[in-house]
């Protein structure tokens, strides 16, 4: 799986001008809506899967579309955590 590391221009495209980023944006990457949170993130690294569902949230005010998006993507909206996880071969 490939993995992104996560720079001001990275955070930017999941961003709006006028709603910046949402709540579940911020819950996918692990973080909370306290001040300081984009430095926080910056220098980590998320999967690919992970990251692009945080840029197809983007600007997705209604909250109801936002858990449908989510949970179509495989992931579980309470925890935030992929729910279909396959083992992978070692």
């Amino acid at each position: 799986m490939k993995m992104i590391l996560l720079t001001n221009d990275a955070l930017e495209k999941g961003m709006t001008a006028t709603t910046g980023i949402n709540s579940h944006q911020l819950r996918l990457l692990k973080t909370d809506q306290l001040s300081g949170w984009k430095k926080r993130l910056i220098g980590r690294v998320v999967k690919e899967d992970v990251y692009n569902l945080f840029l197809s949230l983007k600007g997705i005010t209604n909250k109801k579309k936002r858990i449908r998006i989510i949970t179509n993507a495989g992931f579980n909206p309470s925890t935030m955590e992929r729910t279909n996880q396959t083992m992978l071969p070692l």
